[in-house]
């Protein structure tokens, strides 16, 4: 990453934050439910960790975590700036759309506490998943992100009678079909969730930067910037 972009976000002694304009924050508007106040400083990184969940990293946002930040969730456990960075970068290159669908800061303070839904489309099987999330944010001394860890929340699903509605065959028939479908998706696209023992997850952590590379300078991260966008409108 450029020296120049990696100590943008440190904030200096007396001097003011960088502002969420200034490192191309998209999410700007952060809940904060009643009796929540957070500083301008924690709604930047909590602006910037949602960027990076809707799948838009940037060196910028980035330049916000500690270069021996650590990042986990069920999915694997990142270690360091190469690790994570990675992970971010792959959310774009394996999904084609991604939304938050609803945020809320439940407790200010270190470790921030967010409430969160995501909606991710995965590329060439346009399957589509909502994961509920229980995160935690941890801010070092520096002011930068230290630790981020990611909880999912089981949902609670509906029973088959209310999705079948009626006991035809043909309701029957459809409804199999769906969860088929779905226990495909769990089963052969995404074994690694299946690994709940921290030394599965954290191999996993290790391969990704083996197939996704962060970009190495502000050109080539703008360049790639632009070609994800140009695929959003393709698709």
């Amino acid at each position: 990453m450029d020296p120049e972009i990696m100590t943008q976000a440190q904030p200096a002694a007396g001097s003011s934050c960088p502002s969420l304009s200034s490192l191309d924050i998209n999410n700007v508007n952060i809940n904060e439910p009643p009796g929540v106040t957070l500083s301008p400083h924690e709604k930047l990184l909590i602006g910037s960790l949602l960027d990076l969940y809707e799948g838009n990293p940037t060196l910028k946002h980035l330049s916000l975590w500690s270069p021996r930040a650590t990042f986990s969730d069920p999915m694997g456990i990142m270690v360091g700036y190469g690790e994570y960075a990675a992970g971010w970068y792959g959310i774009p290159a394996l999904c084609h759309d991604t939304q938050i669908q609803s945020h809320a800061v439940t407790s200010a303070g270190n470790p921030i506490k967010l409430d969160l839904s995501n909606k991710y489309v995965v590329k060439g099987i346009n399957k589509e998943l909502t994961i509920d999330s229980a995160v935690r944010i941890y801010i070092g001394k520096d002011g930068k992100i230290d630790k981020v860890e990611d909880h999912w929340v089981a949902n609670v699903p509906e029973r088959p009678t209310q999705e079948l509605q009626t006991y035809s065959v043909g309701s029957i028939l459809a409804w199999g079909w769906q969860r088929g479908k779905d226990w495909m998706w769990w089963v052969v696209c995404t074994p690694t969730w299946w690994w709940t023992l921290w030394p599965m997850r954290r191999l996993n952590g290790t391969l990704i930067p083996l197939y996704i590379k962060p970009p190495k300078s502000e050109g080539e991260d703008v360049h790639m910037g632009a070609r994800k966008d140009g695929k959003k409108k393709l698709s």
